[in-house]
């Protein structure tokens, strides 16, 4: 058996220089060339002949040819990297190279010259090992020639042995060496460590290995495990060698303490909680993956629910084989459920208010889960009591396995908590709600869609700049409402014209309240211009005065926000202020009139205390001073004028004396009627309203 160098180098920081001869003290880093063929550095220097030799460089892809002295050209060339950088390998013939010279030939001619000789180291060969089959810790013999030269035995996979490790010192034709525990079979390499190199501190390193595989013993498998198991079953293996054994590996576990018998035929350990059905894996000090066969995880079969569809609340039996393997049950959305009875046969549980349908997790007592699907009962809609409701009256939901809604959305997004009947949830419509399907809440978070609900839209008031309703708790600082509808125009809040103010009402208010607006940005300062409010303990309304500052600061950061302690909001509401000591007062500003357009004034503008008798209407306006026909209408909801209006023409008055800034008129108890049911409409021309408003007669 003869084997000579096979070289395996490692590119370091120098080496021999192509052209410059330069120590690798004088290496630039900049060393390889963006175009043309160039070679920087080559090696190892001294090689053996028979070894590879690599050289470093610019597009060395395009050589063609190496020349060595003393053989023909060699022009199988291994290309290991093309471009910049690049590298290319040659082997060294055993017999004719002679130290000199190298030259390289591109593919059009040219050639390129090393500046340094190549020179050769005698030639290591491993000519045998004794014995070629082994156990770790045994000792083995390394013959051949030139073995003085190296200083290391390398076994497979990567397992370094020093000559200081070695049996005895090593000499010219012989090396003994331990089998690390860690070597596994495969060929025995021999490194010089770079000790013959030019440059030891930065060496090319030159390697021989052996033609034939030394055999290492390592652990065997000869029964391997099948079947099912349990977590806290104890597991055999049966085979050899298994005191080479450095850890076992399951799905879901790594096993490090386990017992071998005294012959190394049965490794025996524990199967642990985290147990899951897969492979087995025996790992040999070495490295080395030993599969040792594959386990089946017992769980319950013939898995079934009932009832299917149940109701939350209700009872719920999964029934199989092998069901007291099961240690705990968990639902979606409500988690564990406590306490469920556990039988051969069965699992039984109350199905808690808050669990979703899905998967049912049933953990077993070998680790292992497995899931069952199951469906709950949802509550059905099956009519309202009207067709048509308006805010503030109260609606019935009719239908089936209604006790499991806890609210009911209507369109607009606005919620009400209920309780609910079986059959029934009666609710009263709530400010904000518009027509559309309504939403049934459960506990468990979903919601199932009932009818279409029509909602008749609420009556405008026309002081009134946004309402919120919902409910809202500060929580301590905790929390913070944003009551402003999307989209809101705050330039339509004038304070020239009109005092505003945020009204809030109030609940859950307790000793040391607080409530400030806040601006969302930053580190959410207080709005510009306004006062922190400290309503007493079962206060249940509260008003913050809006000033030019604070409208300026919100419209400037896009809005507020309500936050503080110790209250909550069912309804906060920016309205304009009207004047307490005028309050028949329905209207006053200026609006011009149109024919084509009237100007509506809504019942909710009218003081409630209006009379069924005995009121007078007065409007209040100014003329254009350059027109001679100003006309003024006064109509009911209907369009129609009213019957008390009779001083005009074809139902309109005609303003003829220039001073006249007012009218005054008497209404009969059916105008009265209709301005509390319906509000009045203003008509003309030429003219602009100032202010309306009555007195009691």
């Amino acid at each position: 058996m003869k084997r000579v160098f096979d070289i395996l180098t490692v590119l370091l920081a120098a080496c021999v220089m192509a052209f410059t001869g330069c120590s690798p003290d004088e290496l630039s880093t900049e060393q390889y060339a963006d175009k043309g063929v160039a070679l920087n550095v080559y090696g190892p220097q001294p090689v053996v002949r028979g070894g590879q030799l690599r050289f470093l460089g610019s597009n060395l892809d395009q050589i063609t040819a190496v020349i060595l002295p003393g053989v023909d050209p060699i022009t199988e060339i291994e290309v290991v990297q093309a471009g910049v950088p690049s590298e290319i390998r040659i082997t060294v013939p055993k017999e004719g190279p002679e130290p000199g010279f190298v030259t390289l030939v591109t593919a059009d001619g040219q050639e390129i010259t090393t500046k340094t000789e190549l020179e050769f180291l005698e030639t290591v060969v491993i000519e045998s090992i004794e014995p070629l089959s082994v156990k770790p810790g045994d000792v083995i013999t390394i013959k051949g020639e030139y073995l003085d030269l190296m200083h290391e035995v390398i076994f497979t996979d990567d397992v370094h042995v020093n000559e200081d490790r070695f049996e005895e010192p090593h000499s010219r034709y012989e090396i003994k060496v331990k089998v690390p525990v860690e070597a596994r079979t495969g060929k025995v390499s021999l490194s010089d460590l770079g000790m013959n190199s030019e440059d030891p501190e930065n060496p090319m390193i030159n390697y021989a290995t052996s033609e034939e595989e030394l055999i290492v013993a390592g652990p065997k498998v000869t029964e391997p495990v099948t079947g099912n198991v349990q977590a806290g079953q104890e597991l055999t293996i049966t085979g050899s060698n298994f005191m080479y054994v450095d850890h076992v590996e399951i799905p879901g576990a790594e096993i490090s303490e386990f017992e071998i018998n005294e012959e190394g035929t049965i490794l025996t350990f524990t199967l642990p909680q985290q147990l899951q059905l897969g492979e087995i894996i025996l790992v040999a000090k070495s490295g080395e993956e030993i599969p040792a066969g594959t386990i089946q995880v017992k769980v319950p079969t013939e898995l079934s629910v009932s009832p299917s569809p149940v109701k939350a609340g209700q009872t719920l039996t999964i029934s199989g084989k092998d069901m007291d393997m099961v240690t705990g049950v968990s639902l979606p959305a409500s988690g564990n459920v406590e306490s469920p009875s556990i039988t051969s046969e069965s699992v039984s549980f109350a199905v808690p208010a808050e669990a979703q349908e899905g998967n049912i997790t049933l953990n077993l007592n070998n680790g292992v889960s497995i899931t069952v699907s199951y469906t709950l009962v949802k509550p059905v809609v099956t009519s309202y009591n009207a067709e048509s409701v308006a805010v503030g009256e109260d609606l019935v939901i009719r239908g089936t396995d209604l006790d499991l809604v806890t609210g009911v959305t209507f369109g607009g997004d606005v919620t009400v908590d209920v309780t609910a009947s079986q059959e029934s949830i009666k609710v009263t419509v709530p400010s904000g709600a518009v027509t559309g399907a309504l939403a049934l809440n459960l506990a468990n978070g979903t919601s199932v869609s009932g009818p279409e609900l029509e909602v008749e839209p609420e009556p405008v008031d026309e002081n009134v700049f946004w309402t919120w309703t919902g409910s809202f708790n500060s929580d301590n600082w905790a929390n913070d409402l944003n009551p402003v509808p999307d989209g809101f125009d705050w330039s339509a809040v004038d304070l020239s014209e009109n005092d505003v103010e945020l009204v809030l009402q109030l609940t859950d208010v307790v000793a040391d309240a607080q409530i400030v607006l806040q601006i969302p940005a930053g580190s959410w300062p207080q709005v510009a211009g306004s006062s922190e409010v400290n309503p007493a303990a079962g206060q249940t309304e509260a008003k913050i005065e809006f000033n030019q500052t604070m409208l300026d600061d919100i419209m400037a950061n896009g809005g507020f926000r309500i936050k503080g302690k110790n209250f909550s909001v069912t309804k906060a509401e920016l309205r304009k202020v009207v004047s307490e000591g005028d309050p028949n007062v329905a209207f006053e500003g200026t609006q011009p009139l149109e024919w084509n357009d009237g100007f509506k004034i809504s019942p909710g503008l009218w003081s409630g205390n209006m009379p069924d008798s005995g009121v007078t209407l007065h409007v209040e306006f100014t003329a254009s001073p350059d027109s001679d026909t100003p006309q003024l209408q006064i109509a009911g909801s209907d369009w129609t004028q009213l019957s008390s209006v009779t001083d005009g023409p074809d139902g309109y008055v005609n303003i003829t004396e220039p001073d006249l800034t007012e009218k005054s008129y008497l209404l009969n108890d059916g105008d009265i009627a209709k301005v509390k049911s319906g509000g009045l409409i203003f008509k003309g021309q030429h003219l602009t309203i100032t202010k309306v408003y009555w007195t009691e007669e």
